[in-house]
């Protein structure tokens, strides 16, 4: 693709990441907390008390928002920040299977609506408003995965990590994934090799050596 071009897309997704910041930050601490949002919430707020509670089965948001409490002080805000932050990382996800759209135009235009939709679609926005770990499941397992296709295995680990330390709620993503994907076999859909670019190998058949896989476990 012309450079020009690409530099276009790239600022078309930053301008999306910041429409998905714009709708999940704007009056994020108005509403009051719903029962089980209160629920997560106050988990935080006892680690950050240091009362030696235990963590629920969201060890993820109890951690990374009790620290936000230590340092800023507890707020509404501040208990639906994490959820938020992680649903606006899921516009980069078109961005990041730019390999396999290759040369055409119409798939990286496609990309980039797409983008767009996961930033204004309403049920996106609504669960990333929401505390709790079901949209960081969501976002964080769709990256591993992007991660994986692309042969990034520091950031698989990582994103792996913060996967199944959300709970739960990632085994709903994987399901949802495994229907997906079988509903794909089942359409008998194969990748067309010349979509790939130039130059560049198809990463989803490139072998993943030995050491890679450790330095993915310990990531």
């Amino acid at each position: 693709m012309d450079e020009k071009k690409i530099k276009a897309e790239h600022y078309l997704y930053w301008l999306a990441f910041l429409l998905a910041l714009t709708l999940r930050l704007f009056q994020l601490g108005a509403a009051p907390l719903t029962n089980m949002e209160a629920g997560w919430a106050l988990q935080a707020l006892s680690v950050a008390r240091g009362s030696g509670a235990g963590i629920g089965a969201q060890p993820a948001y109890i951690l990374l928002t009790s620290q936000l409490f230590s340092i800023l002080g507890d707020s509404n805000f501040l208990a639906r920040l994490f959820p938020a932050l992680a649903g606006s990382l899921l516009v980069w996800l078109p961005f990041l299977f730019q390999r396999w759209m290759g040369d055409s135009r119409w798939l990286h235009r496609a990309g980039v609506v797409m983008a767009f939709g996961m930033a204004i679609d309403p049920a996106l926005v609504s669960l990333s408003r929401q505390a709790g770990s079901l949209m960081p499941a969501l976002v964080f397992i769709l990256l591993a995965l992007a991660c994986l296709y692309n042969r990034h295995l520091v950031w698989l680990g990582i994103f792996a990590g913060l996967t199944l330390l959300s709970g739960l709620a990632f085994l709903q993503g994987l399901l949802i994934i495994a229907i997906c994907w079988g509903l794909s076999r089942l359409a008998g859909r194969k990748l067309d090799k010349s979509q790939f670019m130039e130059g560049y190998p198809d990463p989803a058949s490139a072998s993943v050596p030995a050491p890679s896989v450790r330095v993915t476990a310990v990531a």
